[in-house]
């Protein structure tokens, strides 16, 4: 209906480099009919926090198809990020990242402080799998919410 309004905006046409939208996948259920009205302007899925190590790999490699064939990009939460540094598995989550369909690595420094040695190694882990990566900048802090 409002196509002609609609056919010169920057954000109208994928891939974007700037005017991203993210979402979250928190598990709820999907309607793939409403999905593919909205796929267009959905740049990035994260699939919220630990949930990749809750469901079974067949359940994720669904989900993360579902939103490959609508040309979407799937990443990580960062809170599983940290988790797995912590654990001393990062490198083997990135390979299974890698290997599940993830394009993204989200990290963040919420729970641990790494220093720039640590932080190259990690950005260079994740590019070593042709992953790429978002970095969280700040710290929440529940004494100052918003």
């Amino acid at each position: 209906m409002l196509n002609e309004l609609n056919k010169d905006r920057v954000d109208s046409k994928k891939p974007r480099k700037e005017g991203l939208t993210s979402v979250v996948d928190r598990l709820q259920a999907i309607d793939k009919e409403n999905f593919e009205i909205l796929s267009p302007y959905i740049d990035i899925v994260k699939i919220y926090n630990v949930i990749p190590l809750l469901i079974s790999e067949a359940v994720l490699e669904k989900k993360i198809k579902f939103y490959h064939d609508f040309d979407i990009q799937i990443s990580t939460g960062s809170t599983i990020t940290e988790l797995t540094i912590l654990e001393n598995s990062f490198d083997k989550f990135v390979k299974e990242a890698a290997k599940l369909g993830f394009d993204i690595i989200e990290i963040a420094e919420n729970n641990l402080q790494l220093d720039a040695d640590q932080k190259k190694k990690i950005v260079n882990t994740i590019l070593s799998n042709n992953l790429d990566f978002h970095w969280k900048v700040g710290r929440k802090d529940p004494t100052h919410q918003l």
